[in-house]
């Protein structure tokens, strides 16, 4: 990827030159003739036959035109060969320009980006012989400890399973960091004290099944393990499942366009990871091309993309942004800055920075984004055509994570939702989730509904659009409730800097919102909670957090927001008096405050350096690494 990303044909260059292509098929076939099989094969120490091995294990099902079913030798060849005659494209014979894209967001025909997308499903495929070994390894000694004990467990087999431990699970860490910990002690840890058993087997699965999507790779390219069907003992064990396709109850178009579109929070979770990890080029490699969210095509939905889409003209929040900021390209600026820890960022740690980034993405793009996608639908269901955006705006606000029953909790919007009813003690009883986030579903389904063409009813335009301005409201409560959330975290500790990137995240998604309609209060949250770094002129949250509580309690009656809905004492009587305070309409009263340690990362802001200011060829070990 990276020679075709430079674009200069390497032949020409003297001293010799080793295709690439060539040398990853000489690692993985050895000196085998391509499809070299029998006794010698098997027997031999090659990566095929060694994948060969792991598949013999397993029971393939028949999918698709595949008699055998699926095959990642023959899958790895097949990619292999694909990417031997695409890599002289990257360099065109005529000395024209390189292959790489020239726009962020004009992708199509890009040979940097198919020889990309061929590069990772080939990875994808080499991972599966070793999910397939970790698989059957852990059922090997699982099987030894049930029917004859501890003592007949070889050395051998325990290090088996903590070799592919180590070697398959650490990239689930990249968007699960809770499942990789899970999978760690049940794997590493319990082999090396011997404790291997049918339970920590079944727990392991559970785990490893449910999160096959960071691994790039899916339940039919797996199959089902010989050794669990024959069974262990009385024990029996959970099979793979594709994910679900139900979605908390939302009907889309496509479910499987949805459930990609969905994965979004894994690419905004990956990138957050590697910034963490200090690995910020190739946290911006994922930010720029995309990861796990792809089309039906196979081409990514890229996060760059989405910060750069153009505003609908009704679309007031993205508009608010452009306008408040002073650039239609923002987000993509300054979630730019803050990855790559430039500008306001330089002294910003990487978990700080991560907050922001992530913050950013969460609160100001897919927020922008899936009003805009809601919007671009009422204006098809207007031309009489078939809309086809509308599913993306569930997908923006909920992601994946949120969907899984074995997931880590997910940080889009509607998990921001939840996460504070659940810290309060304030879901609703029936549901257990969100009073917000079922208005949410409602008002999505609702506009969905009003959208589809049937032979029965009429579409209502107007009446999405109206479902629209609901989800609207509903997302700035979201916000408002969140940012009281921070302001009570930052009054326990000014000095907790991660809290103070935590708010300053949120208050830069929320300050353009309320300059619309109480540019007073707007400026309290900002002076307060959305300065960081070399801005911060002033001591952060010096009004303290009455002054910030009214400012919000202001906004909230300006912005006709229902007091019902939030969890933080917002509405409560007047906090504080005086010239740095706001005093707002009487609103109804909510509740009491309540403030938890566990404190989920939701992330926050920037301001800008462009992109296109990125030095080449400054990747770190870490980048590569991580690459990998």
């Amino acid at each position: 990827v990276a020679l075709c990303d430079e674009g200069k044909d390497p032949t020409a260059v003297s001293g010799g030159y080793s295709n690439p292509v060539d040398v990853a098929a000489a690692f993985w076939f050895g000196d085998l003739a391509d499809g070299t099989s029998g006794t010698a094969m098997e027997s031999s120490g090659t990566m095929y036959a060694w994948a060969k091995r792991a598949r013999d294990n397993f029971a393939l099902a028949l999918v698709g035109e595949s008699s055998s079913g699926f095959d990642a030798n023959a899958k790895i060849l097949e990619g292999l060969n694909d990417l031997q005659s695409m890599l002289p494209l990257c360099w065109p014979s005529d000395g024209s320009a390189a292959a790489g894209d020239e726009e962020p967001n004009d992708k199509e025909g890009d040979v940097v980006l198919e020889v990309r997308m061929m590069v990772d499903d080939v990875v994808r495929y080499m991972t599966v012989p070793l999910v397939q070994n970790l698989i059957h390894y852990s059922a090997r000694v699982a099987e030894i400890m049930e029917e004859k004990g501890e003592s007949d467990v070889t050395a051998d087999e325990i290090d088996y399973v903590i070799l592919y431990g180590l070697v398959t699970i650490p990239p689930i860490t990249i968007c699960d960091e809770t499942a990789y910990d899970s999978l760690y002690k049940d794997l590493i840890t319990n082999a090396k004290a011997d404790r291997i058993t049918t339970a920590t087997l079944y727990n392991m699965l559970i785990s490893l099944h449910s999160r096959l999507l960071c691994l790039g790779i899916e339940c039919d390219w797996i199959g089902e393990s010989n050794l669990l069907s024959a069974g262990i003992g009385n024990s029996t064990f959970p099979t793979c499942q594709p994910p679900s396709m139900d979605f908390k109850g939302y009907a889309g178009s496509d479910s499987s366009d949805l459930l990609e579109r969905m994965k979004v929070d894994l690419d905004i979770r990956t990138i957050g990871t590697l910034i963490e990890m200090e690995a910020p080029t190739a946290a911006y490699d994922v930010y720029h091309w995309g990861k796990f969210s792809r089309d039906k095509n196979g081409l990514y939905y890229a996060l760059q993309d989405t910060s750069l889409i153009e505003m609908h003209t009704k679309n007031t929040v993205g508009k608010a942004f452009d306008t408040y900021f002073e650039n239609e390209n923002y987000e993509d600026l300054h979630e730019y800055q803050a990855l790559m820890g430039l500008g306001d960022f330089t002294e910003a740690t990487p978990t700080q920075r991560r907050i922001i980034t992530e913050a950013s993405m969460v609160l100001i793009t897919l927020h922008s984004f899936a009003l805009n996608s809601m919007y671009k639908a009422v204006d098809d269901c207007r031309a009489g055509v078939a809309e086809t955006t509308w599913d993306t705006a569930f997908a923006s606000l909920s992601g994946w994570a949120e969907e899984s029953e074995y997931a880590d909790e997910g940080f889009l919007f509607m998990e921001i939702a939840r996460f504070l009813c659940e810290e309060a003690d304030k879901c609703n009883s029936t549901t257990g989730d969100s009073e917000i986030n079922r208005l949410l579903l409602l008002a999505i389904q609702g506009g969905k509904g009003d959208l589809q063409i049937s032979p029965s009813a009429t579409r209502d335009c107007d009446g999405a659009e109206e479902k629209v301005k609901e989800v609207e409201k509903l997302l700035q409560t979201i916000l408002v409730d969140v940012t009281a959330y921070f302001a009570e975290q930052i009054s326990e500790d000014v000095a907790d800097m991660d809290n103070l990137a935590e708010g300053y995240g949120i208050a830069t998604a929320l300050v353009p919102l309320m300059q619309l309609v109480d540019s007073t209060a707007a400026n309290v949250i900002k002076r307060n909670m959305g300065v960081f770094g070399p801005t911060m002129t002033t001591e952060p949250f010096a009004d303290g957090k009455e002054v910030v509580f009214d400012a919000l309690k202001s906004f909230v009656a300006s912005a006709m927001i229902d007091c019902d809905l939030l969890t933080r004492a917002i509405c409560d009587g007047n906090f504080a008096e005086g010239p740095t305070g706001v005093t707002s309409p009487t609103v109804p009263v909510v509740g009491s405050p309540t403030s938890s340690p566990n404190v989920p990362s939701i992330g926050g802001p920037t301001f800008p350096t462009s992109p296109t200011d990125m030095e080449e060829g400054t990747m770190t070990s870490n980048d590569m690494l991580s690459c990998g």
